[in-house]
């Protein structure tokens, strides 16, 4: 016992990390020292109950009510979700972290799948989501040496609260129709409105580049879509034209157009041909799955590459 404390005081340890020690206590005085082994089950049922009670709260509720800063997961200091303004991926991964120092060593192999299940509930709730919540499984009340007793019912939290975030985005944010839009926006599903577009811009395409944003371009692709049979079906309005600035696009044009490197390299203009491209500027929480700074710039190279085919 005299070696625990030593260890704790030298450690620092705090939450999970005051856990692991005393459960490494229970490992090495399982089936030797029975009276002493007592001892440490005792102690961590008692240790352990203020931890079980956060992750009650995060597996059920999915807030993070840690003050003293004992949880294995952590809440970074964001605005409202909905005032969020940073790539989907960080939203998702940096506003709950985990805390490799105050996980407790028989939590380690679940400790994704805990983290996931607070993830779904908290973005479900911060977009308003109505849903019934699930009881936490009596399992994750207390402490277990076998982490295999944590497996499961962890597994089906997951489950469960994954599908419902997911019907919620379907059924409530359009998801589905989403996914079509992409389909003819970026894939030309039905090209018609790519074609349409070319012929009322034949003269306009050639002009310099630095002409976009262009009033002229930009009207007339708004025409384009309307006119076109995508109009009806697709979310249109959720397109724009990017505009050109070299300073701040050049990377990012050089991997749009074959040609533009040599275009710079022989110091010829760009044309507006040269450099045409579009995004599809999604919202939350839709972003969550398409996500605007991976995904759909990728999706947009293939857009460009059919582009230029069409012409």
């Amino acid at each position: 016992m005299s070696d625990l404390l030593q260890k704790l005081n030298k450690g620092k340890c705090i939450g999970g990390g005051v856990l692991s020690l005393i459960h490494s206590k229970i490992i090495d005085t399982a089936g030797s020292a029975r009276k002493l082994h007592a001892i440490y089950l005792r102690l961590m049922e008692g240790a352990s109950r203020p931890f079980f009670g956060l992750m009650r709260s995060w597996l059920g509720h999915g807030l993070v009510d840690d003050a003293l800063k004992d949880f294995m997961v952590k809440q970074m200091a964001f605005k409202s979700v909905e005032e969020e303004v940073a790539p989907a991926y960080l939203c998702w991964h940096d506003r709950f972290l985990l805390v490799p120092a105050r996980t407790p060593s028989f939590l380690e192999p679940v400790a994704k799948s805990i983290l996931d299940i607070g993830r779904y509930l908290h973005m479900l709730c911060a977009c308003g989501a109505t849903f019934e919540r699930i009881s936490v499984p009596e399992q994750l009340h207390t402490y277990t040496m076998e982490v295999s007793d944590y497996v499961v019912p962890l597994e089906e939290l997951t489950h469960k609260y994954g599908a419902l975030l997911l019907d919620f985005l379907i059924k409530h944010r359009s998801l589905k129709q989403h996914l079509k839009s992409l389909k003819l926006f970026y894939f030309f599903d039905r090209a018609d409105f790519i074609e349409l577009f070319i012929e009322f811009t034949a003269d306009d395409l050639a002009r310099p580049a630095s002409d976009l944003p262009n009033t002229k371009v930009i009207d007339l692709f708004k025409l384009a879509l309307i006119e076109s049979s995508t109009n009806k079906e697709s979310f249109s309005e959720f397109l724009r034209i990017i505009p050109y600035e070299v300073s701040n696009n050049r990377s990012f044009l050089l991997n749009k157009s074959l040609n533009f490197k040599s275009l710079l390299s022989n110091n010829l203009t760009p044309t507006i041909l040269d450099v045409f491209s579009y995004e599809y500027q999604v919202k939350w929480p839709i972003k969550l799955v398409l996500d605007d700074s991976v995904i759909l710039p990728n999706f947009g190279l293939i857009s460009r590459h059919l582009f230029v085919c069409k012409y």
